[in-house]
């Protein structure tokens, strides 16, 4: 699987930002793609807000955000010594361009 069918299976486009996140996992650094995507608006039922125009009510929350995180290569054998705190947060930032 090349980067071609990455962006593909992706939806990756030209100027999209990839952030993309070391984990460890079972004793193996493995690199996961991280995404983040705001919550569509949400309809409220009309239960619990009094609306006068009669039309649905939506809610749009712009600070909420859904973190989806996507395992990308299954990793390395890490030794447990050698794991250090610094590397456990590590993670990049790639923007796309032609």
């Amino acid at each position: 699987m090349g980067w071609p069918a990455f962006k593909r299976s992706n939806n990756i486009s030209e100027g999209d930002e990839c952030v993309f996140k070391y984990i460890t996992s079972e004793d193996k650094m493995c690199l996961a793609k991280v995404t983040k995507e705001k919550t569509p608006p949400t309809e409220v039922d009309d239960n619990d807000l009094n609306v006068d125009d009669g039309k649905d009510a939506v809610v749009d929350d712009n600070n909420h955000e859904d973190e989806y995180v996507e395992l990308v290569d299954d990793g390395m054998d890490v030794d447990a010594d050698d794991n250090k705190d610094e590397d456990k947060d590590a993670e990049f930032v790639v923007t796309i361009t032609p």
